[in-house]
């Protein structure tokens, strides 16, 4: 019998099976953040319960796909409309090979712009650059201006370079006034070379002053594993339009770009632009499931 048969009529019978009703019935949780452009869907994707992991996380090793998702989570929960200062803080000719002077470095560059900017807020995010020398990006929030001078002077004074030049050309600044520029910042992923002498730097990315970020209003709602499905289903047609139809615009751009599949059956993050219309979604799957469950005689 072929595999993908017996995987369905196994579907089946687990659904027919009085003793896994109320493990079917489960109840999960999806976070829509209206104001942002995200949909997240906690919990579980098994019918069967398990147990977490707690064991300690190990060394951190480099800038992996699941840190720079939880990067992108993050970035999407930024409520619209918000403006950002992008802020790229540079080493000059000569810098510390130690990690931990690094983030001595920008600690206190952060301190100094918390006292300066009571209110402000960022998202920092540490890059080699091609010479091998580290370099940061801050999307930095709650200040709409901060002389260029002044944050030349401070981060000058702090790597302690003496060199003037680094002081000219030690920052750039400019202004992020779009949610695709924020979320370009997110997506963006060092796929260089391994560089010697950053490996074991610790975190890639990190908040300061998270409780001034400007997130998104969560709602939070519940929903039963079966209907989860069906919602999952849609979230996964969606994303694979949305690959398409980029996969599309780049090659009419004269890119040269490879296709791939999306392979996830059921996503746990879906990027949008109105969270309200899914919630909608989330209603029609309710919808949808009682119309099967009673069209197949399920007493749910």
């Amino acid at each position: 019998m072929h595999s993908g048969v017996e995987a369905r009529l196994e579907q089946q019978a687990r659904y027919a099976d009085a003793e896994l009703r109320p493990v079917l019935r489960a109840q999960r949780y999806i976070t829509f953040y209206l104001e942002g452009g995200l949909v997240q869907v906690e919990g579980s994707d098994d019918y069967e319960p398990h147990e977490r992991d707690h064991s300690p996380r190990g060394k951190i090793g480099g800038f992996s796909a699941k840190s720079r998702g939880r990067l992108i989570s993050l970035c999407a929960r930024i409520r619209k409309g918000t403006t950002a200062l992008f802020l790229t803080l540079t080493w000059p000719g000569v810098w510390s090979e130690k990690p931990c002077e690094w983030k001595r470095c920008l600690d206190v560059f952060l301190k100094r712009m918390h006292r300066a900017y009571v209110d402000a807020s960022a998202i920092w995010k540490l890059e080699p650059q091609e010479r091998g020398a580290p370099h940061y990006h801050l999307l930095v929030f709650g200040a709409d201006f901060i002389p260029h001078q002044v944050l030349s002077e401070w981060w000058f004074e702090i790597v302690g370079s003496g060199d003037e030049r680094h002081l000219q050309a030690g920052i750039s600044i400019e202004a992020v006034r779009s949610r695709e520029g924020v979320m370009h910042y997110a997506s963006k992923m060092y796929m260089g070379k391994t560089i010697e002498g950053f490996s074991g730097v610790g975190r890639f990315w990190g908040v300061f002053n998270r409780g001034k970020l400007p997130l998104s209003q969560a709602v939070r709602v519940e929903i039963a594993q079966p209907v989860l499905v069906h919602f999952q289903r849609i979230a996964r047609r969606f994303i694979q339009s949305q690959m398409k139809a980029s996969f599309l615009w780049k090659r009419a751009l004269g890119k040269r770009v490879r296709w791939h599949r999306y392979r996830c059956g059921r996503p746990a993050r879906v990027l949008v632009g109105n969270p309200v219309q899914w919630l909608r979604v989330g209603e029609w799957a309710e919808d949808e499931f009682q119309r099967r469950s009673k069209a197949a005689g399920h007493p749910y």
